[in-house]
């Protein structure tokens, strides 16, 4: 999540997100507004929220066939870097 003061509008963010290899599938890339890049290990995608309620957020899930390894998600507002998100995927070890 970003937060924000509190104000009755819209505002338009950019989401990077990178993987360490490309999925077996990135899913409904149209509904996701997602565009793709050709290595298949990146999509961007732009969306609107309002930050009445102070934050904005998305949310993204592991699915089978996602690649192990470092991932990284950036939100952008304009060129302004909001967050940059960035963990590892491991191995269940059950």
């Amino acid at each position: 999540m970003v937060f924000f003061e509190p104000e009755n509008r819209e505002i338009r963010v950019r989401e990077l997100v990178e993987l360490p290899a490309a999925p077996a599938s990135w899913g409904d890339v149209t509904a996701l507004g997602l565009t793709i890049a050709s290595d298949g290990r990146s999509g961007v995608s732009e969306l609107s929220d309002s930050i009445a309620d102070s934050q904005i957020s998305r949310r993204w899930c592991v699915g089978e066939g996602d690649p192990l390894g470092p991932y990284r998600i950036r939100v952008y507002h304009g060129e302004r870097l909001l967050e940059d998100f960035q963990f590892e995927m491991v191995a269940d070890t059950e």
